[in-house]
Formats: C-alpha cells, sequence, structure tokens
C-alpha cells in the first residue's frame, strides 16, 4: 500500500507539473521563454548559415531569410509528452522514494535536453524543407511544415522511450510499444479537442488530427516490428548458443 500511495503521489506531483508548465507555455511571451528558445536559436544556427537575432517580444529572427523561432516553435508540447512520459515508465517500475524523486529530476532535465536538440532538428529540417515544398507544389508548404514536425517529433519520442526503457533495465512488451503514441495522441490531439469547447473555430482542426494519428499509426507499427525484430533476435542467439554449448546450458 505504501508503494502504491507513493506512486500515486509522484505521479499527481508529475501531472501537476505539467499542467502547470502547459499553463505557463499558453500565457508566456517570447521573453518568458528564453529559457527553450535561446539554446534552440543556437544549435539551429550551428546547423545552418543563418544567424538568429534576439528581438524581444518575439523572439529569434533571422533578418536575412524572414525566419523566426517564436514561442509556438519552442517544442514546449514535446518537452511536457517526453517528461510525463519518462517519469511514467519509471514509476511504474521503481519502488524506492529516493530513486522515485531521483527519476523524476533525471526525466525533467533529460525531457528539457532531448527537446531543445529534437527541436532544433525539426527547424533545420523545417528549413530545408521549404526549398522541397518550392518544387513540390503539389504539396501545400503548411501540410508540409505540420508533417515534418510529426514525424521528427514522433520518432525521436520512440527513440526517448527506447532508451528510457533500457535505461531502467526494462524489456519492452508488445503492449509498452505504442506509449508513446499514446502520450502523444493525447497531447496533440485531446488536449487540442478539449480546447475547442471553448473556441468558436476549428479550422484545420480535422487535418492536423488525421496527420497526427496516421502518422503515430505507422511509425508505432515500425517501432513495434523493430521491438519484434529484436526479441527475434534474442531468441535466435539463445537458440544457437544452446546447440553450441549444450554442456554449459544443461549445468
Amino acid at each position: 500500500m505504501k508503494k502504491l500511495n507513493s506512486k500515486v503521489c509522484f505521479g499527481l506531483f508529475a501531472l501537476m507539473l505539467a499542467f502547470s508548465l502547459k499553463f505557463y507555455y499558453a500565457n508566456a511571451s517570447s521573453d518568458d521563454l528564453n529559457w527553450i528558445l535561446k539554446p534552440t536559436a543556437f544549435i539551429v544556427e550551428s546547423g545552418t548559415d543563418l544567424t538568429f537575432v534576439h528581438e524581444q517580444g518575439t523572439g529569434y529572427i533571422d533578418k536575412t531569410q524572414g525566419i523566426i523561432i517564436a514561442p509556438v516553435c519552442s517544442g514546449v508540447n514535446f518537452l511536457i509528452v517526453s517528461f510525463c512520459m519518462a517519469i511514467f515508465t519509471g514509476l511504474s517500475v521503481i519502488n524506492s522514494i529516493a530513486k522515485k524523486a531521483a527519476w523524476l529530476f533525471f526525466s525533467a532535465v533529460s525531457a528539457y535536453l532531448i527537446t531543445v536538440l529534437v527541436n532544433s532538428l525539426r527547424i533545420v529540417a523545417s528549413i530545408r524543407s521549404i526549398s522541397i515544398g518550392n518544387l513540390i507544389t503539389e504539396i501545400p508548404a503548411g501540410i508540409l511544415h505540420k508533417l515534418d514536425g510529426i514525424l521528427i517529433f514522433f520518432s525521436m519520442l520512440c527513440v526517448y522511450h527506447f532508451l528510457m526503457t533500457k535505461l531502467l533495465n526494462n524489456s519492452i512488451t508488445k503492449s509498452q510499444v505504442f506509449v508513446p503514441a499514446l502520450w502523444y495522441t493525447v497531447m496533440m490531439v485531446m488536449i487540442p479537442l478539449v480546447n475547442l469547447m471553448f473556441r468558436d473555430s476549428s479550422a484545420g482542426f480535422t487535418s492536423h488530427c488525421f496527420l497526427v494519428i496516421s502518422v503515430s499509426i505507422s511509425i508505432g507499427f515500425l517501432y513495434l516490428m523493430i521491438v519484434l525484430l529484436k526479441v527475434l533476435e534474442v531468441k535466435s542467439l539463445l537458440i544457437l548458443f544452446r546447440k553450441k554449448f549444450p554442456a554449459i546450458v544443461s549445468d
């Protein structure tokens, strides 16, 4: 009962932090988000020939090409998803209260670091895709930009889930494979759906849902195939080992 209570308390505390960050983000200016925009702009600048300048109230701007890294490009939603997924993945297997506290801190730090890196990659990819979009006129620029984000964010969320699970020395089951898809869908579909209840306009939401769900399912099944192949590979190696060294196995 004590272990269960500690898991519930840590889980509720983690959700409180996540909702607090979501509320903060919804009302934050670019200056309020400088803690995540600045390192993102630095990495994007390092990976491109762009030069970003901080402009108060707007974000980071490259004035030669008119590219802006604004609050909407901060990746805070991905940070919230990553943090929630990491902390609850750990809480399911960690029993010690001290280790739970350490894992909470580690989840927050690692989620922040991976968000900055992945979001920087997404922005660089979006910049590169502008030229591709000019060649592929059949795909609207907005759809291509959104598709870039979903593909990169969700793929990296699966990688992050894999790394966190391995760090916990835990094997990934078939059902756990869809954990990233569950968290990503909640953040990118369910929460916006709740927000729509308090707004008059729902323009573009249907296409947004279709992209998120279709890409998540596709990558989710790819992740499942990779995990299954890894399991089969391990089983094959065990069978081969038993055939080669039957005396060791029998002992």
